[in-house]
């Protein structure tokens, strides 16, 4: 297992350093304030004994099933003894500039290559029952600044005629001014971060709230992001559709512990 460290901020570079988001309804009427965020996540609070603390109830037949050497969630299922976990998902589009590599369904579909069919808490939590540990994202937006935290490898999958066909994630990612796919580091598992509600003072899991989880445009809310600096503009990155299906093909998300034999 690798683990990505902090090197030492650099300025911010161009429109995307400076964007700030603003105040905005989130799904059950809840507003969350936008922008700059000082509060990270405590790894432990999320940590997967403790589950139900975030979302409510006791962790359940429908929540988590054991089946052998699976835990399964909506969407989802770990599998420890191999350290991978693979996500339900659909093709989101095939072309255009992207900011998220995969979101859940109400995030921002149309700036993502994948939609997938699970909750964002429920991926971190596989995520911790396979050992790994959040670090620490960027402070806002396009921060250029190293996410930092240990790293997974993502694989992409659908059908093609009948057959199994399966790119590793940057791979599908397209670098509009380098003219070759996203370098291949592998994703780095920040976590995102724990947010107070501004009237009841209840901690959300923002991930949960903004339903991104992937981002390929850097971002403090992100469950994964990846180490590289071109994370600071979104101009870079667009879908690669000489090797993308159709929007609205099947699909699942492959997570790896270790990394794959290319």
């Amino acid at each position: 297992m690798q683990t990505v460290s902090a090197t030492p901020e650099t300025a911010v570079a161009g429109r995307a350093g400076r964007r700030n988001r603003p105040e905005f309804p989130r799904p059950g009427g809840v507003h969350l304030p936008r922008g700059p965020v000082s509060l990270p996540m405590p790894g432990l609070i999320l940590a997967v004994a403790g589950l139900s603390a975030l979302w409510g109830g006791e962790a359940g037949p429908e929540d988590g099933k054991k089946a052998g050497k699976a835990l399964q969630f909506e969407g989802l299922w770990v599998d420890a003894a191999k350290g991978q976990i693979e996500v339900q998902g659909r093709i989101c589009l095939n072309q255009g500039l992207i900011e998220y590599l995969a979101c859940a369904q109400g995030g921002k579909e149309h700036e993502s290559l994948l939609r997938l069919d699970c909750q964002p808490h429920d991926l971190y939590a596989a995520l911790q029952s396979l050992g790994l540990k959040p670090g620490q994202g960027v402070e806002f937006q396009g921060q250029q600044k190293t996410p930092t935290g240990d790293l997974v490898y993502l694989v992409v999958e659908w059908q093609r005629d009948g057959k199994a066909v399966s790119y590793r994630a940057e791979d599908l990612i397209w670098n509009v001014y380098e003219k070759n796919p996203m370098k291949r580091t592998g994703w780095v598992f920040v976590g995102s971060r724990l947010m107070k509600h501004p009237a009841t003072g209840e901690l959300l899991f923002v991930a949960s709230q903004e339903r991104n989880i992937a981002a390929t445009f850097h971002d403090p809310f992100a469950i994964l992001d990846h180490p590289l600096d071109t994370g600071a503009d979104d101009t870079v990155y667009e879908a690669h559709t000489k090797l993308l299906p159709e929007a609205g093909t099947p699909a699942r998300l492959i997570v790896l512990k270790e990394q794959p034999r290319e």
